[in-house]
């Protein structure tokens, strides 16, 4: 695909999108010598040939139009009445130079060095997850489907079954016919119980049964998977996180609308962008799903599998801090086995 003439960029406090043949979500709060570099990326000849179109806080933006100039694009600033700020300050003059030997560096080289997504002191927070999905529909904005760059999960964004992987598995779970859907934020809870005493007059010498451990289902808009007892579900940015007692594990759901795109396009843009990614790396693919793997430059390792069903991208990863236990790794795998979809029209 040829890429557009018109590169945009929209700086919001969040996230920084780059739309040009496809739109990069970028979470990493980029600064702007190394936006234009990314731009330098992105375009297939003469920097003089394009234009770029930065909508962000008028600071940033006068800052990105300098270093764009100097490399031949034309710039042009959308105005902002509301004075939304931008992800990132304008660099001090003096870390002007060294923002432009970026730019430089990025030119010689000829790819971006992965974002540092360093651990949070808070304990239990971990960050840095790339994911690649299908983009949301803005309510200010009209933009075709298109995958982003993102947290993670960068190009999407960032976890999962690392020894015992998904890639043994023949494909992603399917919706079970005649299931009911979940319902959303629901928590279910089982127990096995314990079979009966024995109702003989006998003397009871042997122990008593234990009981199966509890599990709890989390569910979220037609999605759920079963997990130990112990986690919970709640909104992180435009997934939701399930976190138990273990401070150093997090399971990430997420489901993202096609909008009509068909599936086999989906999964082939998300297997060309992890390819793209030097942190991730491809587990296994197939025409239902993609499974990879990110190695994260903080030490954390993620993994994540993605497949369409009923006209949405579903995305299941695991984030571990450190390298997996077999405790977080047995977690996973009974969260992916347990994953389960219904679409809403199916509830009706």
């Amino acid at each position: 695909m040829t890429t557009p003439t018109t590169l945009t960029i929209t700086v919001s406090p969040s996230v920084t999108i780059i739309d040009a043949d496809t739109t990069y979500f970028r979470y990493d709060n980029p600064g702007p010598a190394e936006l234009v570099g990314y731009c330098l990326q992105l375009i297939d000849d003469d920097p003089a040939g394009y234009t770029i179109v930065i909508d962000a806080a008028k600071d940033f933006a006068s800052e990105v139009k300098s270093f764009a100039e100097k490399k031949g694009f034309a710039v042009r600033a959308v105005a902002r009445d509301d004075g939304t700020p931008g992800t990132s300050m304008p660099p001090p003059a003096e870390a002007q130079s060294a923002e432009s030997e970026a730019v430089e560096s990025i030119e010689a080289v000829g790819h971006m060095e992965p974002a540092l997504y360093p651990y949070e002191d808070v304990p239990g927070e971990i960050t840095g997850l790339i994911r690649p999905v299908e983009e949301r529909k803005s309510s200010t904005r009209s933009r075709v489907p298109v995958l982003i760059l993102g947290a993670t999960v960068a190009i999407v964004l960032g976890a999962g079954i690392w020894a015992v992987g998904m890639s043994t598995q023949a494909a992603p779970p399917a919706i079970q016919a005649g299931e009911p859907p979940a319902v959303k934020d629901s928590v279910e809870h089982s127990v096995e119980p314990a079979p009966e005493a024995s109702r003989s007059a006998a003397p009871i010498t042997s122990s008593p049964a234990v009981s199966a451990p509890e599990t709890v289902v989390l569910a979220q808009n037609g999605l759920e998977v079963t997990l130990p007892a112990g986690f919970h579900l709640e909104a992180d940015d435009d997934m939701w996180k399930a976190e138990g007692d273990d401070p150093d594990f997090r399971l990430q759901l997420a489901i993202d609308d096609l909008y009509g795109l068909p599936a086999e396009e989906l999964l082939k843009q998300v297997e060309r962008e992890v390819s793209m990614d030097p942190e991730l790396e491809l587990v296994a693919v197939d025409d239902r799903h993609v499974e990879y793997h990110q190695y994260a430059v903080d030490g954390s390792e993620a993994q994540w599998v993605t497949w369409v069903e009923a006209g949405v991208q579903l995305s299941v990863g695991c984030h571990s801090r450190y390298s997996p236990t077999t405790v977080q790794r047995a977690t996973c795998q009974m969260a992916y086995e347990s994953a389960r979809y219904t679409a809403p029209d199916a509830a009706l």
